[in-house]
């Protein structure tokens, strides 16, 4: 009788120890699921950062590139009127500035 009870308290004991032992392995498994969710909440935040970060850049070229096709086009079309205007701009400046027309 001595003998099982020895048995009944020893495989107590490590019934007890496998108790511990389980419940500290679900607590680092919470633990590690804790950290993963984190984990993936600052990945999906540093993503819609990179995200805003490329649209405003495709904006931003978006603009540069608007303003250089109307610059050119204001070019091509205001310069045959500049050529026209020129000698009547020197002259008047000639004239401001106190001095003849070249032309």
């Amino acid at each position: 009788m001595a003998k099982n009870s020895e048995t009944v308290a020893r495989i107590s004991l490590k019934v007890d120890r496998m108790t511990s032992d389980v419940n500290q392995l679900t607590t680092d498994v919470s633990q590690l699921t804790e950290e993963g969710k984190r984990r993936d909440q600052q990945l999906a935040e540093e993503i819609k950062r990179w995200d805003d970060r490329f649209f405003q850049l495709s904006r931003d070229h978006l603009m540069i590139a608007r303003t250089i096709i109307i610059t050119a086009g204001t070019v091509v079309i205001l310069s045959p009127v500049l050529q026209a205007l020129a000698p009547a701009i020197e002259t008047v400046v000639a004239r401001l500035l106190g001095v003849e027309p070249s032309g």
